[in-house]
């Protein structure tokens, strides 16, 4: 039988991680990862920042920033996978058009992923309106329940946000 960790055993677990890896010079730069500064995962970041990424192969999925954004992904069976690019020189299966409300959602839930968390003049002129305009009752909320502070010019999740982050993006969507 596998025994899983009671959540606070987790919590100190993540916390003791946490520290270990910061005081031997990592950088916590994403709710789940770390690196030496100058090593950060430039694949993860362009999700996180919601940029543009081509998925080439079975099961591969796709994301242009064009619009609100159109998320596309190919089929998951091989046979169908190489009929369909013999056929219609594509194996796209699935796309998804964004409307700006999804997007908006999208750009506040992976943004909080970094340690930054979300310029919020960035996030405006992307979206032609704020945060606290969008996600008004989610945003003050969060914030009084203290999972979410501005900082300077960004949004980002406090400590406590950081451990139920799952809980704070779940308000975006």
């Amino acid at each position: 039988m596998l025994y899983l960790p009671q959540e606070e055993e987790q919590t100190e677990m993540l916390l003791t991680t946490i520290e270990i890896l910061c005081s031997a010079g990592y950088e916590h730069y994403e709710v789940s990862n770390y690196a030496m500064p100058g090593f950060r995962s430039q694949h993860n970041q362009i999700y996180w920042n919601g940029g543009d990424y081509l998925g080439i192969g079975v099961s591969a999925h796709s994301y242009i920033r064009k619009g609100w954004g159109i998320r596309r992904a190919n089929s998951s069976n091989l046979t169908e996978y190489l009929n369909l690019i013999n056929n219609k020189g594509t194996a796209v299966v699935d796309e998804e058009i964004l409307s700006k409300e999804k997007a908006m959602g999208e750009a506040v839930f992976l943004g909080l992923r970094m340690m930054e968390g979300i310029v919020l003049n960035d996030f405006e002129s992307r979206f032609g309106t704020g945060i606290e305009t969008a996600f008004t009752n989610a945003v003050e909320e969060l914030r009084t329940e203290g999972f979410l502070i501005y900082d300077k010019d960004n949004l980002k999740l406090t400590r406590k946000g950081l451990l139920f982050y799952n809980d704070v993006a779940i308000r975006f969507v």
